[in-house]
């Protein structure tokens, strides 16, 4: 499970961890884009509308995924006790981190200019985060390549 404010690099490892392999990538911006074009979608304007749909789908799918041998890699923010619940025991959680805020503030506002409805460096630095109440593997991507990072995750596994 990987978690971790948006812009940190999580997309960006996850990609990497699974490029070559048979993981499977599970990204809840993903499902909630798609659930957001469905016609039967919840209030897309309001990306908080979107509730907990894309996590509980991730969850289930993960589930599956996981039962059938699967490596699977959810890819959330997973800010609080409450978005995180769904996931169950996940093996292992990775806290993705980038310790340099100029960096990481370029990051959400090139996000920004290519996904509409990305949030903005605004929003990103004041949102609620909720130290783990378990053990993490926290990951800075500040200083490393996703390709490395990746490497060290797999050890992990």
């Amino acid at each position: 499970m990987l978690s971790g404010l948006p812009g940190t690099g999580k997309t960006s490892l996850a990609r990497a961890f699974c490029a070559g392999s048979r993981a499977v990538h599970l990204r809840i911006d993903t499902i909630e884009e798609a659930v957001a074009a469905s016609t039967l979608a919840p209030d897309a304007a309001d990306p908080e509308g979107m509730g907990d749909v894309g996590y509980r789908v991730a969850a289930a799918q993960a589930r599956e995924l996981s039962a059938a041998g699967h490596v699977v890699l959810g890819d959330a923010v997973n800010a609080v006790p409450e978005a995180r619940a769904g996931w169950g025991e996940a093996a292992l959680v990775v806290e993705v981190v980038c310790s340099d805020p100029a960096l990481h503030r370029a990051r959400v506002e090139e996000r920004r200019r290519k996904v509409p409805g990305a949030p903005s460096w605004d929003r990103v630095s004041r949102r609620r985060w909720v130290p783990w109440d378990r053990p993490v593997l926290r990951l800075d991507t500040a200083g490393a390549a996703p390709e490395a990072l990746a490497e060290r995750l797999w050890g992990s596994v």
